[in-house]
């Protein structure tokens, strides 16, 4: 089968829109500085990248609550155009030059204000400050930021890298569940005839699971502070049904910071 020719400026501003951005969701769902940003907000914020409707996401506030929504929104408050994948990708954080940002709305200047400053926090919970790792509610939110990329990035990585595409093409079908436990996030990813999909929650009737004791040690192990056959042996992280599933996509996931950072 020959393999597609992937633009990956593109696809990484895609994963930059619509898996990077919408933790702002749950960033504001937990975080009380953050909330405080945007409370009582009713209005829709846009982030996009030039003109294409495929390299836009906004971000649609509710009494200060956001869902992120991919493509344009028809009324925005404000409108964040950083006109090119590349520039966009460079401020969310990859190698590259950053260069001016157009924006509409100026005259919604405290939205525009607090909105630049509530996009800080992405960058506080990915790439935290010492002091602020020591802090156990930042722990516990910042290991359900990166367990909702290492699963949600996983279709991303099947599109764009052509050695994914092979595994992905010998994965079963089935579904595959990550969870948080006690009580922490889930996240799930539909196998399906080669193809991956991915969303949040569980799926009751997962082929394979795989789940840490708690969130210091979801954490360690998604970090690479905690080897995860090390966790296996104590009890902290546990695979269980069809593990070859689980295996074969947690291969994948590797691959996720790379794409993103490369």
């Amino acid at each position: 089968m020959e393999e597609r020719t992937v633009d990956m400026d593109m696809l990484k501003a895609r994963m930059n829109l619509q898996l990077i951005a919408p933790l702002l969701e749950d960033i504001v769902a937990h975080d009380a500085g953050a909330a405080a940003l945007v409370k009582g907000w009713n209005c829709a914020v846009q982030i996009q990248a030039g003109a294409d409707p495929a390299l836009a996401v906004h971000l649609a506030f509710a009494n200060g609550r956001p869902t992120a929504v991919a493509g344009p929104h028809q009324r925005p408050a404000v409108v964040l155009n950083f006109q090119s994948p590349q520039n966009l990708n460079a401020h969310f954080g990859a190698p590259g030059e950053k260069t001016g940002v157009k924006v509409r709305g100026l005259w919604r200047f405290i939205i525009l204000k607090n909105f630049a400053k509530l996009l800080t926090y992405i960058k506080r919970y990915l790439k935290p400050r010492e002091e602020q790792e020591a802090d156990p509610a930042a722990q516990s939110l910042r290991a359900g930021l990166l367990l909702r990329i290492s699963v949600m990035g996983l279709p991303f990585v099947a599109e764009g890298d052509p050695g994914a595409q092979k595994v992905v093409s010998n994965i079963p079908d089935g579904a595959c569940a990550w969870r948080i436990k006690p009580d922490g996030p889930a996240f799930h990813v539909m196998v399906r005839g080669g193809a991956l999909s991915a969303a949040a929650g569980d799926a009751p009737d997962a082929a394979a699971r795989v789940e840490f004791k708690d969130a210091p040690t979801a954490l360690a192990v998604l970090t690479g502070k905690t080897d995860p056959m090390k966790a296996m042996v104590k009890g902290d992280f546990a695979i269980t049904g069809q593990t070859q599933i689980a295996l074969m996509l947690s291969s994948l996931q590797q691959k996720i910071g790379k794409i993103l950072n490369g």
